[in-house]
């Protein structure tokens, strides 16, 4: 029995990466995650039309990050509420409590992910989880 990394592969992989491989992924995947940002963002920008419109007292903003496939979705409700809502209605989100050590009073940020999800998949998300961050809202 061998506990080493396979030489053909290791091979194959150098071999790739030196004939640009790697870089092409890189450049095929920018191209995929920039329009999924654009997505959502265009998505979120919807959402709060309608809330202004329909004069609905939940507030929605976000804040884009220099990379990554994330937003931080701001919301003026309890988010660690939100994330338990969400779940129960099978929508996996995390609260900012989950990202820092520092003790919060009430979580306000989610982080919201777009990067494994299609356009359909993204609209039926945030669709979903305004919806359920209305409710508690309207419950407060």
């Amino acid at each position: 029995m061998s506990f080493t990394v396979e030489n053909l592969s290791q091979r194959a992989l150098a071999s790739w990466m030196a004939d640009g491989g790697f870089e092409r992924h890189l450049r095929r995947s920018n191209v995929v995650f920039r329009e999924r940002l654009k997505h959502t963002v265009s998505l979120l920008e919807e959402h709060k039309q309608y809330l202004v419109e329909v004069g609905s007292k939940l507030d929605l903003s976000y804040n884009l990050l220099p990379g990554g496939t994330a937003i931080w979705l701001g919301l003026n409700i309890d988010c660690n509420q939100l994330a338990k809502s969400a779940y129960e209605r099978k929508i996996l989100i995390h609260d900012q409590s989950h990202f820092t050590d520092e003790e919060e009073t009430i979580s306000r940020h989610v982080r919201l992910g777009f990067g494994r999800q299609g356009k359909d998949q993204q609209a039926e998300g945030i669709k979903k989880l305004l919806a359920t961050a209305a409710e508690i809202k309207k419950s407060e």
